[in-house]
């Protein structure tokens, strides 16, 4: 993130030079120059101003990234007009996790072929994560011919030069890299919301769980700066922000490639102190790398919300292992749900409940359900019993839905972790089961 008079008058510097520089960012300003004037020809000929529209298919990482792409094209003189079929240049930030995604790419692509054969002037461009399939790739070029740029992931920061490549050529323009160490800083970001912004603390994955393509299309995990990331959010304080989501595809391992590693909850601390900043998100977190540290920085921070995405996939050690996750379900079951929120007692509970039942082939459900809905508390339950679990851990106030659901799970000698949260109080917890009433605590 840059301030626009600082961008405008570096800009202008690096059109004076004559000769693009080779360092970033500053090479990029110097095409963001070339482009303004490229945009502006296309104004004149048009009789008004160009209008562009980003498309993002997929996760918070790619609306971040489109952020930036449309940061760029304002910058350069296009209006942002947030439909594609009506848009001098469209730009598609992909995703390519799932099927679907790429099926609904293919479908628009489609769609604006027809509106570009009534306005050839129309430019089309594709960018993200299912780009850097090469199968995609060869597909576009020999079924997609109208469209006129193709990038991937790994130099997005390449976008005014590419931009400026594209609108100089008549040819489909491809640009894919298989992996990059660069973090390119200091590039304009159009923010959709005034009040909150997502912020990337780190690219790439190098978990390669198994049924996982986001270290193949994102590359190997690079950590920005501590530095780089508090400046940017101290910019964004200043402009009005009072919320930050810390984005990466896997927080909890940020820092560990640092010349001076820094870790994850070290960070957290401090982004607690920028002042003026109200609330801090992250996501996503690995339930591998959840340390012990970071559940204390949590616990006693006043500005991180009370919201943890940590993805478990799987209530079976023997399926995660499958999934090449590196841990087990009773590490999940007592480490990173229970140390994070109970007591000592409460963990060792926990411990003990998987020592006497096995950590494998659990269906363990965390449930916190509104304490002022019972009946929806019921039906939920009654749903996972339909789905063939068998062991619960379930948080509740409740107190007369509790006992109903007790009565009914003990009759099905179904195990059950019962965490009772009282606001005020520390958390109190009971097991129940036919096999377990000796477990009372």
């Amino acid at each position: 993130m840059i301030q626009k008079e600082v961008l405008e008058e570096k800009m202008e510097d690096y059109r004076q030079a004559g000769a693009a520089p080779q360092s970033e960012p500053e090479r990029q300003y110097y095409f963001m120059a070339r482009a303004r004037e490229l945009v502006a020809d296309m104004e004149e000929k048009l009789g008004r101003k160009p209008t562009c529209c980003v498309v993002t298919f997929g996760c918070q990482m790619n609306a971040r990234d489109s952020e930036k792409l449309l940061g760029i094209l304002t910058e350069v003189g296009f209006a942002d007009n947030g439909e594609d079929e009506k848009s001098d240049f469209v730009i598609f930030n992909t995703c390519t996790v799932r099927d679907n995604a790429d099926q609904r790419v293919y479908g628009r692509l489609g769609i604006l072929n027809g509106y570009k054969k009534k306005n050839p002037a129309m430019k089309i461009g594709l960018c993200g994560c299912m780009m850097q399939e090469q199968g995609v790739v060869e597909k576009l070029q020999k079924s997609y011919r109208f469209v006129n740029l193709i990038f991937g992931t790994h130099n997005i920061f390449k976008f005014a030069e590419l931009l400026v490549t594209m609108l100089e050529s008549d040819d489909m323009i491809i640009d894919i890299w298989k992996d990059t160490n660069e973090i390119v800083e200091d590039l304009p970001i159009v923010r959709k919301y005034k009040f909150k912004s997502g912020t990337n603390i780190m690219f790439g994955c190098n978990n390669f769980c198994s049924y996982c393509i986001v270290p193949y299309v994102r590359g190997r995990e690079r950590s920005r700066e501590p530095k780089d990331i508090i400046r940017e959010i101290e910019m964004l304080v200043k402009d009005g922000v009072i919320e930050i989501m810390l984005l990466g595809q896997n927080v909890n391992s940020y820092g560990k490639n640092l010349e001076h590693p820094v870790s994850f909850a070290q960070l957290l601390t401090e982004v607690e102190k920028i002042e003026g900043l109200e609330r801090i998100r992250f996501m996503t977190s690995h339930p591998k790398d959840l340390s012990d540290e970071l559940i204390e920085v949590m616990k006693h921070s006043k500005k991180i919300c009370r919201h943890l995405h940590l993805p478990l996939q799987s209530g079976s050690t023997r399926i995660l292992k499958a999934m090449n996750r590196h841990y087990t379900i009773g590490y999940v079951g007592f480490r990173s749900r229970s140390s994070a929120y109970f007591s000592p007692e409460v963990r060792k509970g926990l411990e003990r409940a998987i020592r006497e039942f096995g950590d494998d082939g659990w269906n363990i459900l965390i449930a916190e359900f509104d304490v002022h809905n019972p009946m929806q508390q019921m039906a939920a339950v009654d749903q996972m019993l339909r789905e063939g679990v068998r062991s619960f851990v379930l948080a509740f106030s409740d107190t007369e839905v509790i006992r109903r659901i007790l009565e009914n799970l003990k009759k099905l000698k179904c195990l059950v972790v019962l965490l009772s949260r009282d606001l005020q109080e520390n958390t109190c917890l009971l097991y129940t089961s036919d096999a377990a009433d000796d477990m009372q605590c």
